[in-house]
């Protein structure tokens, strides 16, 4: 080469270099897209081509170029497999990216079906984004990345005859042969159910896998796996639960000829697409939003190889998953204010969907109690032992549960609260017209008295009943911590007609009371509608007991056994003192004594 030509070559050159660097100065003052590739996970061989600039990019192409090392020696990974779409001369498998919108992205699994086989090795993968510069970028420096990963060789298990249903199992005779079984989704190995049936008779199974858990349809057993037959024609059916979706798949019957001393392997591939569905609020991404995935695929989109399949499944964002294709409907709800979103997508093989929605601003503050118990601060947990509290907003009448006295978290707006004391003895109280602002808390201090506790221990004065009678009826009323019909429940025993009434009065607490009181306050004198009192087993008395808790006063007070008004009596001037006990003991005549 003469000194000229090179002299020219260098001009030419140069002129290129200033045009590229035009071009790129001009790219860089407008908006313009930028394709990036990033592997996302390295031994599945999930990569991802995002578009990180700030205009939409056209469709375009990736090429992976992949080598293989085993056992020291070196081969492309395609080598020989006729893969489609692969360009054995360059070692390169092309993937067609769909348009992107700014900030959108797009995944791929450079293993699996129509792609790479996962075989042990080490693999050195480069990953180039649109290789022709097609697609007019604000980066071209960012458009390459590597994934390098190593797959160790397969375990393969070899189920044991306790693993499969034993009435299921033919006696395998002279020759047996090996059926392993491989199901991949997304380039993963997954758990998978089979069963094996005679050829040609879907109703004659031969061997079924058995879950050690349970004996339910779901019997997967983690891939590869084998499994040992009689030589002979059989159909093999592969069932498997997938994705976050919970789907249940079931291949149609394939074919299978096992032969003696030979082993035969299966791989079932599933299809699958991508679903990637986020939430924001106000343009800011927010998390926790209840997503409802319904369908699956239909009679008139059946995957070839597989039986029909539908699904029903409640999620949260962010959603990101591996799912069968199909045509979904998707319901999306922010939990916090109803608002609703419905959409239908059509998943494809190894096609992508992302959603992202946005939703609407939850004006809301905090709502916080205080509970004062004689003027001792009760924690939140224990709010229950002293009161009840009903919120209720004034314009929509919508009561909220409060939980356990925490911050309770509301739209904004105004609300009442009733308070209702666990004690006997006052009225309900009142807080009305609360107003609840954007991102504030409001605080309200409840104050109450230590209440008291009337313990009344009421039993039957005497029986006329013979001695023997109750003597025999006794160890079915010894159960010294349950009443009597709840023993005879828990054991199963049944009571002989006519014998019942005898069985109550042999057993001699009475139980339900009923009791209404009056205060005698000059404060405060309300009185009470009859209530139903329960006693129940207290060990360290060693008796039945019924407990009411009172706020401190004065009572009167009104008892008889449930059904027996003729036989009331009564307690006069009760003082109920703060955080004591007053234990009254009630005999009754019989009402039939």
């Amino acid at each position: 080469m003469t000194t000229k030509t090179i002299k020219a070559l260098v001009s030419a050159c140069a002129l290129i270099i200033c045009v590229t660097c035009t071009a790129n100065s001009a790219a860089a003052s407008s908006k313009l897209p930028d394709l990036m590739p990033v592997v996302v996970n390295a031994d599945w061989g999930l990569v991802e081509v995002r578009n990180i600039g700030e205009a939409a990019a056209e469709p375009s192409r990736v090429f992976v170029n992949c080598s293989r090392i085993f056992h020291g020696k070196t081969t492309a990974c395609g080598a020989g497999l006729q893969l489609p779409g692969y360009i054995e001369k360059w070692n390169i498998l092309p993937y067609d990216i769909p348009a992107l919108q700014p900030g959108g992205s797009y995944r791929f699994h450079v293993f699996g079906d129509h792609a790479f086989p996962s075989r042990p090795g080490s693999y050195g993968m480069s990953i180039s984004a649109d290789p022709y510069k097609r697609v007019t970028e604000a980066s071209e420096s960012n458009n390459a990345t590597r994934l390098d990963t190593l797959i160790k060789a397969e375990k393969v298990s070899s189920l044991q005859y306790s693993d499969l249903f034993p009435q299921q199992i033919l006696s395998a005779g002279k020759g047996k042969g090996l059926l392993k079984i491989r199901v991949l989704m997304a380039g993963k190995l997954i758990a998978s159910a089979v069963r094996v049936t005679q050829h040609g008779k879907s109703e004659r199974t031969v061997l079924q896998t058995k879950s050690r858990r349970s004996d339910s349809y779901e019997h997967m057993k983690q891939t590869p796996f084998a499994v040992t037959l009689p030589a002979g024609r059989y159909d093999l059916y592969v069932q498997a639960r997938v994705s976050p979706l919970q789907v249940y798949m079931q291949t149609v019957a394939m074919p299978v000829v096992i032969k003696a001393g030979k082993q035969l392997e299966k791989t079932v591939t599933i299809p699958s697409g991508h679903l990637k569905i986020s939430s924001s609020i106000t343009g800011k991404t927010t998390t926790g939003m209840t997503v409802e995935v319904t369908g699956g695929a239909s009679y008139k989109n059946k995957l070839p190889d597989f039986d029909n399949y539908m699904t029903f499944q409640k999620l949260k964002t962010p959603v990101d998953a591996d799912v069968p294709p199909g045509k979904y409907k998707i319901k999306v709800q922010n939990p916090q204010t109803g608002e609703i979103q419905n959409f239908d997508v059509l998943v494809k093989d190894r096609g992508a969907v992302e959603k992202s929605l946005a939703f609407n601003k939850f004006h809301a503050g905090y709502l916080k109690f205080s509970l004062l118990v004689d003027g001792k601060r009760i924690p939140a947990k224990e709010f229950y032992k002293y009161v009840g509290l009903t919120v209720t907003s004034t314009t929509t009448s919508k009561q909220i549960k409060p939980g356990s006295g925490d911050p309770l978290r509301l739209p904004s707006g105004v609300y009442d609260v009733l308070i209702h004391e666990q004690a006997w003895g006052n009225a309900d109280r009142h807080l009305p017209g609360i107003k609840i602002s954007d991102d504030k808390t409001t605080e309200r201090t409840i104050t109450l008295q230590q209440p008291g506790e009337l313990q009344l221990v009421s039993r039957w004065q005497s029986s006329k009943l013979d001695e023997a009678e109750c003597a025999v009826i006794k160890p079915l009323a010894s159960a010294a911590v349950i009443p009597i019909y709840a023993y005879l429940y828990l054991t199963d025993t049944h009571l002989v007609p006519d014998n019942s009434d005898k069985i109550a009065k042999c057993y001699l607490d009475i139980n339900p009371m009923v009791v209404t009181y009056s205060r005698r306050d000059k404060k405060t004198r309300r009185s009470t509608a009859p209530n139903n009192v329960y006693s129940k087993e207290y060990p360290a008395m060693k008796t039945r007991v019924a407990a009411i808790r009172l706020v401190p006063g004065m009572y009167d007070f009104s008892l008889w056994p449930l059904k027996h008004p003729e036989l009331k009596q009564t307690l006069k001037n009760i003082k109920i003192d703060s955080d004591k006990a007053l234990l009254k003991e009630l005999m009754f005549a019989r009402p039939d004594e």
